[in-house]
């Protein structure tokens, strides 16, 4: 029954850790891929737009293409936290090199991009870490609830790195002006990221 299966997901600590895992894993997709990523290359790299939207396309290719390597890594080790932590290390790596180095062309961050997409998709892996912690009767409900945690907090942290960005921005500006972000709001902003790998270690 739903009643049954809803109450051993929220009691099984488990799904929490692996839902929040991938909350924290998946940032770089819902907040960059999806809205930041190419207002912040355009602003703190001088990229232009068209070159800055292809380069926010690679995330998705290095998900696509890492998701499955990092499922049969994981199988042939018959171990799941050694990777996941293996690419949460990786990933706080390569979003450093991004934030710190201000000099990057368009195909040193073309390959960061795809390469934080191919690490940031050791977040697969909650998936069957949470089929394999729960009974199988229970399996369904027990991954709603991580997707409900990742699609939240994708709804919830677009809005916290737009909150940054006029946080730092507004400092400069009369109430009565618009907001126009420069690439310092933008740095500011993008910390987000590396705070959500840490998270992803701690979980």
């Amino acid at each position: 029954g739903l009643k049954e299966s809803a109450c051993v997901a929220f009691r099984n600590t488990q799904n929490w850790l692996c839902g929040g895992y991938t909350s924290a894993m998946n940032l770089i997709i819902l907040v960059i891929g999806a809205i930041w990523g190419a207002g912040y290359l355009e602003s703190v790299h001088n990229i232009g737009h068209i070159h800055a939207t292809r380069i926010t396309s690679f995330i998705f290719y290095g998900t696509m293409i890492g998701s499955p390597l990092v499922g049969a890594f994981s199988d042939s080790l018959k171990k799941r936290r050694m990777p996941m932590l293996i690419g949460a290390w990786l990933s706080l790596f390569l979003i450093m090199i991004v934030i710190l180095s201000n000099a990057l062309n368009f195909y040193v961050l073309s390959f960061l991009f795809f390469m934080l997409g191919v690490t940031t998709s050791a977040q697969v892996l909650t998936y069957p870490v949470i089929a394999e912690s729960n009974a199988p009767e229970h399996t369904g409900v027990c991954e709603a609830l991580a997707s409900f945690m990742i699609m939240g907090s994708g709804a919830i942290c677009q809005d916290i790195f737009g909150m940054l960005m006029n946080y730092h921005a507004i400092g400069r500006l009369h109430a009565s002006q618009l907001i126009h972000y420069n690439a310092s709001d933008y740095q500011f902003a993008f910390w987000l990221l590396p705070v959500g790998f840490v998270l992803s270690l701690f979980f």
